[in-house]
């Protein structure tokens, strides 16, 4: 990713929504949590006071609602909606969720989740989801889906968060060892999200000053790639 900061122009050999980039409107982001950690912004509990904070926390809950059709008074009701010091709790601490409950599952998904990649290119966001060595994750790859349902194209805003507006597009990558199709029987999967393999981009970097200098070339070899 360090190569991406500072060559930009790599992304586009190797991202194909990615056609041309400015190192003024290129952004990259490694294990980002990005609506955890706004959900942090509004403040902590014992150091900020529990009405105000609880408002900031209601305020976004509701907003998050009103995008995604979703009865926000009935997601305040939930017997895991406050922690038993009377904060709303983050939905990523929601615990012990039955098999059927897809609202709770949903928004413990949405704060729980870290984007391995984030790239910001003119506007547009692109998460990259990126698989070295474990398996191929079902719910990690659904999961994937749900930042794209997270994008109000109609107001150009994402995840109902202030500093992403004017947002362009959304765009989905899973990054594994080769681009066989991934074996989950998901239309979206298909559709949305794009396969991006490991050794096509060791090809594309391998000859770059900073991956000759790091010796990264033996790295990849010794890995098999």
């Amino acid at each position: 990713m360090c190569l991406l900061q500072d060559n930009p122009k790599l992304a586009t050999e190797i991202i194909p929504n990615i056609h041309s980039v400015e190192s003024k409107d290129f952004e990259v982001y490694v294990e980002t949590s990005i609506i955890q950690d706004y959900w942090m912004s509004f403040g902590k509990p014992k150091i900020n006071e529990r009405t105000e904070l609880n408002k900031s926390r209601s305020k976004y809950l509701k907003e998050l609602c009103a995008f995604l059709q979703i009865d926000f008074k009935k997601l305040s009701e939930r017997s895991n909606f406050y922690s038993k010091n009377s904060y709303i709790q983050s939905p990523g601490n929601w615990k012990n969720l039955k098999q059927d409950d897809l609202i709770g599952k949903k928004f413990r998904a949405f704060f729980k989740m870290k984007q391995d990649i984030l790239i910001i290119e003119n506007s547009k966001l692109h998460f990259i989801e990126a698989k070295l060595e474990s398996g191929n994750s079902k719910e990690q790859v659904e999961n994937l889906l749900l930042l794209r349902d997270l994008y109000d194209a109609s107001k150009k805003t994402w995840a109902c968060i202030d500093s992403f507006k004017d947002i362009d597009g959304v765009y989905l990558y899973y990054l594994k060892r080769n681009k066989t199709p991934l074996q989950i029987n998901n239309q979206r999967v298909r559709n949305e999200i794009t396969i991006l393999s490991l050794s096509e981009i060791f090809d594309s970097i391998k000859n770059e000053g900073m991956c000759k200098r790091l010796n990264i070339c033996d790295h990849i070899k010794y890995l098999g790639y």
